[in-house]
């Protein structure tokens, strides 16, 4: 069975939403959107959450010159860190609960096969989206490979 990108991001999400730290959930909420951007202008930290957004894919080109069609497909994705502030004009405090966060998601997701024909999922980079009223948003990047079999 072959994992469609839609089945990918539930996936990341299930496995987001399993994240336990001291016998609470990491997130209160957990949601898919479109892009990053739809969630800066959509959302106010109002508690710790998580969203899953498609990034982009990518291939390389199909060597085989007879047989099946075959080609490398990399999907990446991000998971959009939203990290409640309260009373923090500088964000001092929220960087210790941003670092807890940041280190359950890699734990959770990098290295984690997913299922299908997807290979192990591996972690790119993570960087500050933006700091506003109510927290911080913080984006991490990842990428998995799989390899796509056309029709014979």
């Amino acid at each position: 069975m072959e994992l469609s990108a839609v089945d990918l991001l539930d996936v990341v999400e299930q496995r987001l939403a399993a994240i336990q730290v001291d016998g609470n959930k990491l997130f209160r909420n957990i949601e898919q959107a479109v892009d990053a951007s739809t969630i800066l202008d959509n959302t106010q930290v109002k508690a710790d959450g998580a969203f899953v957004v498609p990034i982009d894919d990518g291939g390389q080109s199909n060597e085989r010159t007879t047989g099946r069609y075959s080609q490398l497909i990399r999907e990446r994705f991000g998971v959009l860190i939203a990290c409640r502030s309260i009373n923090d004009p500088l964000g001092s405090n929220v960087n210790r609960r941003l670092a807890t966060m940041k280190k359950q998601v890699r734990a959770a997701l990098a290295g984690f096969e997913p299922g299908g024909s997807y290979e192990s999922i591996q972690f790119e980079q993570g960087s500050l989206f933006e700091f506003r009223k109510g927290g911080v948003l913080w984006i991490e990047e990842y990428s998995v490979e799989y390899i796509y079999e056309g029709e014979s």
